[in-house]
C-alpha cells in the first residue's frame, strides 16, 4: 500500500537531516550560553504549566478509551461526520479520540484506519486534517488557564477554533474529486435498531477488546500519560533552542520582516507576529508567547486570534510526529500540510470579525467556582498548578457542552435517516 520511495529521495532526505543536525549542534557550541537558556526555558514552561494541566487529562481520556466511551462516541459522529465531510462512520472514533486525547492520536487512528482500508485515501486524508483537534481541555486548561492566565478567553479560544476547524473541513469535502470515496456506506447495525442500542454495541465491543480491569488500565493511564508528556517536553526544550538559535541568524529576521509587511496592514501587533513565528516550529512556545499577560496589553483580540492561528497550524514538531505516524500509509503530508494552513489562516481572518459578536456572549462566563485572577501580578508570574487543577471542573463543563452538542446534531441527522428508511 505504501509508495516506493526512491534511492534519490532517500538519500538525499538523509543527508538534509544529517547537515542539519550538524549544523544545530555547531550551533549549540558557539552560542552555548543562548542555548541554555532556552532550554531552560521550554523546561521551566513545561514542568511548571503543561505537566500539571495535561496529566489528569491524559489518564482520564486514557480511561474512556479502555471503557468504549469513545467507540460509543464514534459511532454517535457518524453521520454527522458523513453529512458534512465526506467522511464515513469509522472516522468519529479517530475525532473522538482527538477531542479526548493528546493531538497526534487522530493520525494515529487514521493510519489504523487506512491500513484496514475502512476509508479511501481521499478520506483519509480529509480524516487526517480534521482529527488533528485540541481538545476543550487543552484549549481552557493549559492555554487560557495556564499560559494566558485568563479562564473566561477559553470559550472565545474554543469557539474560534472549532468554528474554523469545521469550516476547513467543509471546504476540503471535495478535495480529490467527486467520485473516488468507498459507497456511502450504512454502518453494521440495520436501519430498524436504534441508534443508542448501535451506540452501545460499539462501547461494549470496545470496552471487551480492551480487556482490562479498572486497576490494570488506570496503572496503564498514568505510565502511557507520562510517557506522553516526556515527548511533548523533549519537542519543547528541542524547539526551544532551536528556536533560539535562528533568532541570531539574518534568516529569521528576513522571515519577521516579511510577515511584518504582510500582517501589519491589518492592524496585528509586533508582538503577535514574533509569536506566530515561534509557533512555526512548536505549537507551546509559540502559544505561550501569544499568550503571555503582557502580549494581551496591544490587543486581547489579536492575542486571542494568534493563539487559535498556533493551535490550527500546530508547529513544525507536531508535523514531524504526523509525518511518522502515517508513514508506511498512502496518506499524503501535503495534504494535511494544506489543512493546517487554511485553518490557521482562517483564524486569523475570522477572529476580528467575531470578536464584538463574542465579546456580548461570553461576558461574564467564567463560573463561580473558578478562582482566578484574571491577570497575574507581574508579567513573568504565571497561574499556579493548583489554579490549573482548580479549572479542571469548568473545563469538563465545556468538553461536555461541545460533545452534547454533537451528539445531538448526530441524533437528529440519525432520527431524519431512520424516518426516511420507514417511509
Amino acid at each position: 500500500m505504501s509508495p516506493p520511495v526512491s534511492w534519490k529521495q532517500s538519500k538525499s532526505m538523509t543527508l538534509l537531516t544529517g547537515v542539519s543536525a550538524i549544523t544545530a549542534v555547531i550551533c549549540i557550541l558557539i552560542f552555548p550560553s543562548q542555548a541554555f537558556q532556552a532550554s531552560l526555558g521550554g523546561l521551566h514552561l513545561w514542568w511548571t504549566i503543561v505537566f500539571p494541566a495535561l496529566l489528569p487529562f491524559l489518564v482520564l481520556s486514557e480511561l474512556l478509551i479502555a471503557f468504549g466511551f469513545v467507540h460509543a462516541l464514534g459511532t454517535l459522529l457518524d453521520p454527522l461526520l458523513r453529512l458534512l465531510f465526506r467522511i464515513p462512520g469509522a472516522g468519529g472514533w479517530a475525532v473522538a479520540m482527538s477531542l479526548s486525547s493528546s493531538l497526534p492520536a487522530g493520525a494515529g487512528i487514521t493510519a489504523k484506519l487506512r491500513k484496514s482500508g475502512a476509508v479511501s485515501r481521499e478520506e483519509g486524508e480529509r480524516l487526517l486534517g480534521l482529527s488533528h483537534l485540541a481538545g476543550p481541555v487543552i484549549l481552557l486548561n493549559v492555554i487560557a488557564v495556564g499560559f494566558m492566565g485568563n479562564a473566561s478567553l477559553g470559550l472565545y479560544i474554543c469557539f474560534i477554533y472549532y468554528i474554523t476547524a469545521a469550516l476547513t473541513g467543509m471546504l476540503f469535502r471535495y478535495s480529490g474529486g467527486p467520485g473516488r470515496d468507498h459507497q456511502d456506506r450504512e454502518t453494521a447495525q440495520p436501519a430498524r435498531v436504534s441508534v443508542w442500542n448501535a451506540v452501545y454495541t460499539a462501547m461494549h465491543k470496545g470496552r471487551q477488546e480492551d480487556g482490562r480491569s479498572f486497576g490494570k488500565a488506570l496503572g496503564d493511564a498514568v505510565t502511557n500519560g507520562i510517557q506522553t508528556l516526556m515527548m511533548i517536553g523533549g519537542f519543547m526544550m528541542i524547539f526551544s533552542v532551536l528556536l533560539a538559535i535562528l533568532k541570531l541568524s539574518p534568516a529569521a529576521e528576513a522571515a519577521a520582516q516579511g510577515l511584518t509587511l504582510l500582517l501589519s496592514p491589518f492592524g496585528v501587533p509586533a508582538v503577535q507576529i514574533d509569536a506566530l513565528l515561534q509557533g512555526l516550529f512548536e505549537l507551546h512556545v509559540g502559544a505561550f508567547a501569544a499568550g503571555r499577560p503582557e502580549a494581551q496589553s496591544p490587543s486581547v483580540m489579536w492575542s486571542v486570534a494568534a493563539v487559535c492561528s498556533i493551535l490550527a497550524w500546530s508547529g513544525l514538531s507536531l508535523h514531524a510526529q504526523v509525518r511518522t505516524l502515517i508513514r508506511g500509509t498512502d496518506l499524503r503530508y501535503g495534504a494535511f500540510f494544506r489543512f493546517r494552513a487554511v485553518h490557521g489562516a482562517l483564524c486569523l481572518a475570522i477572529t476580528p470579525l467575531l470578536w464584538r459578536p463574542l465579546n456580548v456572549w461570553f461576558s461574564g462566563a467564567v463560573p463561580s467556582f473558578l478562582f482566578l485572577d484574571r491577570q497575574p501580578a507581574h508579567p513573568e508570574e504565571q497561574v499556579s498548578a493548583a489554579a490549573g487543577w482548580l479549572a479542571l471542573p469548568y473545563a469538563a463543563y465545556v468538553l461536555a457542552f461541545v460533545m452534547l452538542f454533537l451528539l445531538g446534531a448526530a441524533a437528529c441527522l440519525s432520527a431524519a435517516r431512520y424516518l426516511a428508511n420507514r417511509m
